[in-house]
């Protein structure tokens, strides 16, 4: 059984997955917690929570706040700096025999640019994460997106992840592989905005829910054909059929994110899943031609 997938395969490097199974930035930190929890080497890819050269602060508490069928989540890119990360997890990366793929952030491109130099050589990192900067938005995001692609892919060699925004537009996907990305993440949570009545006060933050899906599997349909870079789906995969549909509608793997907080063991859970549905249904592979098309019966 194959379930081999190349996230990079006009890269020179390659970015080769044993199987689709990938952790999302910030749902398994830097590994050394989940590690604890599952073997590391059965899981695809792992993406790290954001890290910068120095620590960013914590959001003040509540950062979840439940809304109907999910939650609103307020974290920004909280990270305790490189430093830390070199001390306490980097060091044990090559031995997890998963690759690790790193978000890099910063205060804005020079500074991601800086980062990526300076973790791509790594023992274990086999790419790079990237993905709007916080607090940019509108067209001001997409411009700060391709400033920051622009300006990694110059001071760094390493296959490029990108996340686009939430139902990004085909001329954006299109624009941040020109300018170097070797796979797009469809998409990033879409940001929801709640008042209490009775405070008075306000709680914004990224949405998670199962009902994101639809939205994912849409846009995933619509950026699939012509863009010559792989797709990685995140939003709302929480069981098998969710991720048959999403590699039926031209996902070549999927993020695992808020399913992880209800059940850490989910990933390997779904990786098994996954193994015995292709082993049932008679297929050597999870090439397209193998798949449904147009969801799961």
């Amino acid at each position: 059984m194959n379930l081999s997938v190349r996230l990079a395969p006009q890269h020179k490097w390659g970015l080769d997955l044993s199987n689709p199974i990938m952790i999302a930035s910030g749902f398994g930190g830097y590994g050394t917690e989940l590690s604890r929890i599952g073997d590391l080497s059965r899981l695809g890819a792992l993406v790290t929570a954001p890290l910068s050269f120095r620590p960013w602060s914590r959001a003040p508490q509540p950062r979840l706040h439940e809304v109907p069928a999910g939650f609103l989540l307020q974290v920004g890119w909280q990270n305790p700096g490189l430093r830390h990360v070199l001390r306490h997890d980097a060091p044990a990366w090559a031995s997890w025999g998963v690759p690790i793929i790193v978000h890099v952030c910063g205060g804005d491109a020079q500074e991601h640019a800086r980062l990526a130099a300076r973790v791509e050589g790594l023992p274990g990192v086999a790419g790079l994460a990237l993905s709007v900067p916080p607090g940019a938005i509108g067209d001001e995001a997409e411009d700060a997106l391709l400033e920051v692609i622009s300006q990694v892919r110059t001071a760094a060699n390493m296959p490029l992840l990108v996340e686009l925004p939430f139902m990004a537009n085909v001329h954006l996907a299109r624009r941040c592989v020109e300018m170097g990305a070797d796979a797009l993440v469809v998409s990033a949570p879409p940001v929801g905005w709640l008042p209490d009545v009775v405070s008075g006060a306000a709680y914004q933050g990224e949405l998670f829910s199962p009902a994101l899906l639809p939205l994912c599997l849409q846009q995933l349909r619509r950026l699939a054909a012509g863009l010559g870079a792989p797709l990685i789906a995140r939003g709302g995969v929480h069981t098998l059929d969710d991720i048959l549909a999403c590699l039926a509608a031209g996902a070549h793997a999927i993020l695992l994110d808020s399913v992880i907080l209800r059940q850490p063991y989910a990933p390997w859970q779904l990786l098994t899943a996954l193994e015995a549905w292709v082993q049932a249904s008679g297929l050597d592979s999870l090439a397209a031609d193998g798949l449904p098309r147009g969801g799961v019966d």
